[in-house]
């Protein structure tokens, strides 16, 4: 379908004036987590790389808007730390890489919830996640943004190889 800037405009302030009275403000474009953070929760957000819908660059930005309020990464990361995936496609398919033949390790939801546990109940607060391939053979540390994958030499296939810096 293709749209006008004035249509494109008047799509999205019709959409904000029902996001802001029928759906009770459902948007999740709001940055404000300080009643979140207060109320002493934990969230680990996941983008998938390779995410056709979610965009890399447009869950960064909100992570910084995000940040930005509570004072910062660090402050941040005390409850919000984020994950990129790369090879991920939307909803745990994989995305360009999958679709060429590649099979990028990948970390489950149940891995995500489960690191999730552990920070709440034990205070154990994730600073990477190890991604596994589906058949086992390969696995990546996922690092907490902004740190990055390194290679330190090795098995170019084991998690072990590679450190967040």
């Amino acid at each position: 379908m293709k749209m006008s800037y004035g249509q494109f405009a008047q799509s999205f302030y019709q959409g904000k004036a029902l996001n802001d009275t029928v759906f009770a403000n459902i948007d999740s474009n709001n940055p404000d987590l300080t009643r979140f953070r207060d109320s002493g929760a934990k969230m680990i957000s996941m983008v998938g790389v390779s995410d056709p819908f979610v965009s890399l660059e447009a869950m960064l930005n909100y992570y910084a808007r995000s940040s930005a309020l509570v004072g910062g990464n660090a402050k941040a990361q005390d409850f919000h730390r984020l994950f990129m995936v790369p090879g991920r496609g939307h909803c745990g398919g994989t995305g360009s890489i999958g679709a060429n033949g590649g099979n990028p390790p990948q970390v489950s939801a149940d891995q995500m919830y489960f690191r999730l546990v552990d920070w709440v109940e034990k205070k154990q607060a994730p600073s990477s996640i190890t991604a596994t391939s589906p058949d086992g053979t390969k696995s990546r540390p996922l690092c907490m943004f902004p740190t990055k994958v390194k290679y330190l030499g090795g098995d170019v296939n084991a998690a072990a190889s590679y450190s967040c810096q």
